[in-house]
């Protein structure tokens, strides 16, 4: 079996609320909306490249993503970007660097009372525990994520974590326990 990785779809997912949002603020001027549709813009690319296996272009993209997203400041959008980077460097093979955009991630979509993204972040910290051989932690993020797949109704996302989690008792020797989620 294999590892399912759920980011992706997640960092997809968002794209016009902060358009919403900053439209109805009073006093915006041109530049702000410009630079959002900029990030709009680039999101969008980051995506793209992230699907088409393109990491370290994906990198660069999201970190411009990043930047805007400090400069108006926007939250969720800052928090999108943040995980769409540990996405990649997960995917390049650099497990601290992707544990350390995810753990700037997490408080973000706990500020903006994200659950789904929560959830996304907190499985793929699991990710990165059970591929650096740190089941137990592995387990703990699953285990907190996914109740929130639950709470949100992301059947997905909740298979993705319940396939997860059996993998790791799988991976230490304990086939009962991982028949038991694979089965769920």
């Amino acid at each position: 079996m294999k590892r399912i990785f759920s980011g992706v779809l997640a960092v997809g997912v968002w794209m016009t609320p902060v358009m919403v949002t900053l439209m109805a603020q009073p006093g915006w001027g041109q530049s702000q909306e410009s630079q959002v549709e900029e990030a709009q813009r680039l999101l969008q690319q980051a995506v793209q490249k992230t699907q088409r296996g393109q990491p370290l272009q994906a990198i660069e993209t999201f970190q411009q993503v990043l930047a805007i997203a400090r400069q108006l400041p926007d939250r969720k959008l800052e928090s999108v970007a943040l995980l769409g980077i540990g996405i990649n460097y997960h995917h390049i093979g650099k497990p601290q660097q992707a544990l350390d955009y995810y753990n700037q991630a997490l408080p973000m979509y706990r500020e903006v009372g994200d659950r789904s993204g929560e959830a996304t972040t907190l499985n793929n910290i699991g990710l990165v525990y059970s591929d650096i051989g740190k089941p137990q932690q592995a387990l703990d993020y699953y285990n907190q994520a996914l109740p929130m797949y639950r709470e949100v109704g992301d059947r997905s996302g909740e298979a993705t974590t319940l396939n997860n989690i059996g993998l790791v008792y799988s991976d230490i020797g304990k086939p009962q326990q991982a028949l038991d989620y694979y089965n769920q």
